[in-house]
């Protein structure tokens, strides 16, 4: 607060007005984008794109101390707040994160606007609102493989160095296991 007004420091607050924001400020903010912009499916600009991030960054700082998990996903679930690759807001639950690059390409052609990167600070919390990881939601499933070879060559180079792996397993003695 300016030094002209810390007389007033009373007034603020019995009125509410805070030093700083804090992460319910931030959940607040996202609340009223999603609906100005999520309601009505409303392309942001980059200047609303910037304030979403940045409310994500900050309750991302908050989510190791005061921010609850489970609070945050059930005050964001409706709330259309993440922003897709065309820039209209999505719920946390619609998205996904590029987290694989292999996967990604493969459902690309069916979720494109869907797939997001992981934004540097805050992917923690973005997760923990419901954005989830597309290699959380994947099962890969082996079908067929074809020309296959027992790795024979392999089996014996982990044999010759069983008593490495022990001694950097922690424990020579429990050499049984590693057979």
């Amino acid at each position: 607060l300016d030094e002209g007004l810390r007389e007033f420091n009373n007034f603020f607050k019995n009125v509410g007005v805070k030093e700083k924001p804090d992460y319910q400020d931030a959940i607040e903010v996202l609340k009223e984008i999603g609906e100005e912009f999520g309601s009505i499916n409303k392309v942001i600009d980059d200047k609303i794109e910037n304030i979403v991030m940045e409310c994500w960054k900050m309750l991302e700082k908050f989510l190791d101390s005061d921010l609850d998990p489970k609070s945050l996903q059930q005050q964001l679930k409706n709330v259309k707040c993440v922003p897709d690759k065309r820039k209209l807001l999505r719920s946390p639950n619609e998205m996904f994160f590029e987290n694989r690059t292999d996967l990604a390409k493969k459902f690309r052609k069916y979720i494109p606007n869907e797939l997001i990167p992981q934004p540097v600070g805050a992917t923690n919390v973005m997760l923990a609102a419901g954005v989830r990881r597309l290699s959380d939601v994947v099962s890969i499933e082996l079908l067929h493989v074809e020309d296959y070879e027992e790795g024979v060559e392999l089996r014996e180079r982990i044999f010759e160095r069983l008593k490495q792996f022990a001694r950097v397993l922690g424990n020579p003695k429990n050499i049984d296991l590693l057979l």
